[in-house]
Parts: C-alpha cells; structure tokens; sequence
C-alpha cells in the first residue's frame, strides 16, 4: 500500500435526518501529495455485521441511507497540497421507518500513469467517510443489553485471564459505548480499566476483548 495520499474531513459523520426532508454535507478532501491527484467518489453500503470492527466492506452492498445520497462530484483532480470540496446531498423519502442507517462514502486515489511505468505497479488504500443517520430518534434514546461477559478461566494465579464482553444494541438509535472494568480485590486498591470506544449500530452486536 503506499504512503497516505488523501486526508477527509469529516471521516466519520453523524448526522439526524427527518421524512420528506432535503440536507446537505460537504466533504473537504486534502491531496497529501506533491503532483495532482485524480480521485474517484462513491457510496456505497456496508455489512454491519462484523463484531470485531462494526463493518465490513468487501463486497458492494446497497443499504438505504446510501441509496438517498447524491454527490455534486464523483471525478476530480486536486493539485498538488492542495484542497477541495463535495458536496453529498441526502434526499430522504416522505414514508420511513424511524430508526438509524448507515452509508460509507468511499474516496478512492487513481494510481498515476507515470508510477505505474515506473514501479510497475501501486495499490492505493481505500478511504472512506462513514456516515451515521438517526430518523426519528432522540440521541439520548439508547437501549442496550450485555449478552456475553466470560473469562476464558474460572480460576487463575499469576496469569492474565482473557475477558469477553458482548453487547447489543437493542434500540432504534446508534451509540457509542467505552465499557469500563472496575477490579475490587480483597486485598490492595481497587482498580478501573477503560476499553476502547465503539459504535453499535441497532440491532448489532460488537465485541470487546482483552486480558485482564
């Protein structure tokens, strides 16, 4: 893969959205690099079924949210360390089920001509802006239940046990939850340790893993 050639603001947007109703984003895209840049701009759906990172996107999937937005731009060339905009316009039906959707617009490099001969050949990374919808929900309306909290251990001594935490979001709207363990021991002071911060999309399940 090479070197990062694009940086986009925002990376990940959150937007609330309502029936009937037009809104408007704009993306700026910055060219890292020092010779123009051609880039191609889509969206598309992902899979959000993946525990581990929240979406997988190996394979093109339609979803909703992706089939509302338009973009001003879908081919450009940006100088070299320089900036520019898009502008994704997001129409959203007049009848729709209350509830979170989700899109990822993809901003993809062409790789140049010239590398091409020279190197003879260059993978560019994919870059994508997830955006997060809620219609008709509140932000502080989150639901939520921990199906699996497990050790891989009943019993442990000078050894880390591997702990699992699984949690579903059993709500309308999308969150982001950070779990805290709080170690209580009978002996010595007690301890909090902080999990990373992930996003549930509703009706998904991600999973925490980590020793102890």
């Amino acid at each position: 893969v090479s070197a990062q050639t694009l940086r986009i603001s925002p990376a990940l947007l959150k937007i609330e959205l309502s029936p009937g109703k037009i809104t408007t984003q704009e993306f700026l895209i910055d060219n890292l690099t020092n010779n123009p840049l051609p880039v191609k701009i889509n969206v598309e759906g992902f899979d959000s079924n993946d525990e581990d990172f929240g979406i997988k996107v190996a394979e093109k999937i339609s979803t909703p949210l992706a089939d509302w937005i338009s973009l001003d731009n879908t081919d450009t060339i940006i100088p070299a360390k320089s900036q520019t905009k898009i502008t994704a316009t997001i129409n959203v039906p007049s009848e729709v089920p209350f509830g979170g959707y989700y899109a990822v617009i993809f901003f993809d490099p062409l790789p140049n001509p010239a590398d091409l001969t020279i190197q003879g050949n260059q993978i560019n990374a994919r870059l994508g802006a997830i955006t997060l919808a809620s219609i008709g929900v509140a932000s502080s309306q989150n639901e939520a239940e921990i199906i699996t909290f497990t050790s891989d251990k009943s019993f442990y001594n000078a050894d880390s046990p591997q702990l699992t935490l699984r949690a579903k979001n059993t709500g309308l709207n999308f969150f982001t939850a950070k779990p805290s363990i709080v170690v209580d021991p009978l002996i010595g002071q007690t301890t909090t340790i902080d999990w990373e911060e992930k996003t549930i999309l509703p009706g998904k399940v991600r999973r925490w893993e980590r020793d102890l």
